[in-house]
């Protein structure tokens, strides 16, 4: 442990390493060298220990990864009294990336009662979400507080289709076409039916107090309609589009949705792109081509997406020779820019490839991978790739068996992935392993376990 009451204003002119060698920054003065060290922040010095060996030594010495965190601690937001300085160098790494990424504590969460199916589960701003089929609704665990709490509709009558959660709000789609949205912080409900299909699969997002609601035309098997609905003034407007919607980007502070329609059997896949405002008035529209390597053909399966800021990715797959090619598909909203990169890695086959990745930023993604039983970490912003050996606590006894069932009869993987860059959740039949990799952020709440690997 550093200690940051150390007092660095030296005197007398004192040399970092007097061996006389002709690097001039290991030469220096230490007066110079902290005047220098002005300069940098805890991301510069981890760089700089790249550079040689001597440098590594010297950068990682006590003085300079004090006067660097004493200097950071500000953007932190940490209190120089209370935090530790490892533990304001394990942020940096993990903030800007800079070293392995490694979960810094694991924990588990046993289901409260024993399932035949894994239920369907979100992550968003440190809360747990989770289908309760008993009650016709969902539970929220507040992962920082441990405070549980359940949402319904006794007014509904059906059974519940999709659910989606955001900062401020809860959506419960039911099959019937009634949508309840409640206020989290309010625990105000606000109800409305859509006419949709019975059980029809409704795509949600929600942007601040604007819902999309993607749902399949009642009367055309090619057409998708699009439900924009405001929830402040409870008006819904309604945009048609084709079944193509590969991915779409919404601002609310801008008033505006972009889609994008792409068919994929043009040997040069055929983009639309579509500007509306958030009142279903068309603004612009666009046609162009993406480019695809010479011979190559392009037939993905449906997928999700994430928007981060201004950047909205989706990952697709598409089968070859039993096996998957991806790519993911990038909006820029802040320059108006689609882009497309190839994931340079095949995963073997399963029809259910997309509850086992999630893109966690606009770059970096965590992907299941069997064999060999291990989370694939990607980050294409640097061509950064880490596998991460997935392994069971004591009481995950049913997912094992499953896992072996899975790799001898070619079933579907036990398992689901969520999360994102602070929190991992892997949920199987037996519970949650729950992967925290921001050193400021592991909270203890009731119902987790340490994990204990098994043997």
């Amino acid at each position: 442990m550093i200690n940051p009451s150390v007092d660095f204003s030296a005197s007398e002119e004192t040399r970092l390493v007097g061996n006389g060698d002709a690097d001039l920054i290991i030469s220096l003065p230490l007066e110079l060298f902290l005047q220098i060290l002005e300069y940098l922040d805890l991301a510069d010095i981890f760089r700089c220990q790249r550079v040689s060996k001597r440098w590594r030594a010297l950068f990682s010495s006590e003085t300079v990864i004090t006067w660097a965190w004493r200097r950071t601690l500000g953007f932190l937001g940490l209190d120089s009294k209370d935090v530790v300085a490892d533990n304001a160098m394990a942020y940096f790494q993990w903030e800007h990336g800079l070293e392995s990424v490694q979960p810094v504590k694991k924990k588990f969460m046993l289901w409260s009662a024993p399932i035949t199916d894994i239920p369907t589960i979100l992550y968003h701003s440190r809360r747990l979400c989770y289908e309760i089929r008993k009650i016709r609704g969902v539970e929220i665990l507040d992962l920082e507080t441990g405070e549980r709490s359940r949402w319904t509709d006794e007014e509904a009558a059906s059974s519940l289709s999709r659910f989606y959660l955001s900062d401020r709000y809860l959506v419960l789609m039911w099959v019937t076409g009634l949508a309840t949205v409640w206020d989290l912080c309010t625990s105000q409900k606000i109800a409305r039916e859509f006419d949709v299909s019975y059980g029809a699969a409704c795509t949600i997002s929600i942007e601040k107090d604007k819902v999309l609601l993607f749902c399949p035309c009642r009367f055309s098997n090619s057409s998708l309609q699009i439900h924009i609905w405001d929830l402040r003034a409870n008006q819904v407007h309604i945009i048609s589009s084709s079944r193509n919607l590969w991915l779409w980007h919404m601002d609310a502070n801008e008033n505006v949705l972009v889609t994008f329609e792409i068919n994929w059997e043009k040997y040069r896949p055929e983009v639309r792109q579509t500007k509306w405002t958030l009142r279903g008035q068309r603004l612009n529209r666009k046609h162009f081509h993406l480019s695809l390597p010479d011979g190559i053909r392009f037939d993905p399966l449906p997928n999700s997406q994430r928007t981060f800021g201004d950047k909205t990715v989706t990952r697709l797959c598409s089968i070859t020779n039993l096996e998957f090619t991806m790519l993911d598909l990038m909006y820029d909203h802040a320059i108006d820019e689609l882009s497309l990169r190839w994931v340079d890695y095949t995963l073997p086959y399963t029809s259910d490839r997309g509850n086992l990745c999630e893109q966690i930023t606009p770059y970096m993604t965590f992907q299941w991978n069997d064999p060999p039983n291990r989370l694939h970490f990607s980050n294409t912003a640097n061509g950064r790739r880490i596998m991460l050996p997935y392994e069971m606590d004591i009481v995950e006894t049913q997912t094992r068996r499953l896992l072996h069932e899975y790799r001898r009869q070619g079933t579907e993987p036990p398992m689901l992935l969520i999360g994102d860059r602070e929190v991992i959740c892997v949920a199987n039949y037996d519970g949650i392993q729950l992967w925290f990799f921001n050193p400021n952020f592991v909270p203890d709440f009731p119902d987790a376990m340490p994990f204990c690997a098994m043997e």
